[in-house]
């Protein structure tokens, strides 16, 4: 089986990421990942619908970019920041979905 570089799945995740996430999520500034771009652009954000597939796929890409960078380079828990980014996510994804899904 081939695989992708982790560049290359890395670009292709946040593609597929800008397409499925908020528009109120900034863009990051270049396509090289970073952890603050991370934290600022990605990790935070429900989809831009109240859909539960669609939230669930914000997860799965914002879980391969944390994996893909982890491998690269780590990733530094200790200030807290990533942490509370991931927590965020998780709530906002959450909410979202379970309020599409009640009056639905």
């Amino acid at each position: 089986m081939q695989h992708f570089h982790p560049a290359a799945a890395s670009s292709l995740t946040q593609i597929i990421l800008r397409s499925l996430i908020a528009s109120s999520a900034p863009s990051p500034f270049t396509d090289d990942l970073t952890q603050k771009d991370l934290e600022r652009c990605y990790l935070p954000f429900a989809a831009n619908t109240g859909s539960i597939s669609d939230n669930a796929k914000v997860s799965l890409c914002v879980e391969t970019l944390m994996r893909l960078l982890q491998r690269a380079c780590g990733l530094d828990w200790n200030d807290g920041r990533l942490q509370e980014a991931v927590e965020r996510g998780i709530e906002a994804r959450e909410k979202k979905a379970t309020k599409a899904g009640k009056g639905r």
